[in-house]
Formats: C-alpha cells, sequence, structure tokens
C-alpha cells in the first residue's frame, strides 16, 4: 500500500512540512510521482518509525549562568568607551 503525504502525517501527528523535510533529508524513503506528488510505501514508513524510535534523544542543554554569558563591550579588541553619565542623570 502507498500513502501520500497528508495520509503520512495524519497518520504521525506530524505536519506536512515536517513530513516533505523528511522526504527531502532521505530519512524517510519515497517514490515521486509527476512533478509534485510523492507516495511512501507502507514497508518505508515502517522502517521510519522503528528507526525514529531508537535514535536516543538529545541531552537537554541547561543555559549558561551569567557571568559566564556578560563580557564588557570591545572594539577591535579595545574596550570602548561607554557614556552612563546622562543615562544615571535621568535616573535621579
Amino acid at each position: 500500500m502507498m500513502y501520500t503525504v497528508k495520509e503520512v502525517s495524519k497518520r504521525l501527528s506530524i505536519s506536512l512540512a515536517l513530513v516533505y523535510r523528511e522526504i527531502h533529508a532521505g530519512n524517510l524513503p519515497a517514490r515521486r510521482f509527476g512533478k509534485r506528488t510523492y507516495r511512501v510505501s507502507e514497508a518505508d514508513l515502517d522502517q521510519y518509525l522503528c528507526k525514529s524510535r531508537a535514535q536516543p534523544t538529545q541531552p537537554v542543554r541547561t543555559p549558561r549562568s551569567v557571568s559566564t554569558v556578560a563580557r564588557p563591550a570591545t572594539l577591535n579588541g579595545k574596550f570602548k568607551h561607554i557614556d552612563v553619565s546622562r543615562w544615571l542623570d535621568s535616573r535621579s
């Protein structure tokens, strides 16, 4: 049995764009009929599902602390002057 892209997206509960992205990336084998029509065989879809379930999920990255992210403003490797006097005057 051959599925259309729309049927594949409903069966996997994903968007059409993601199905097309997987086809173009080569992760989901599909046969092309005409210029803009793709069909996915049932065997290829089952193989894609098994392969996607077997891949481990990527670990969640923890955000860096503010101290490691904040760096002084530089211009060509030298510190640039930041005039904060107007900002300080406006806060008074």
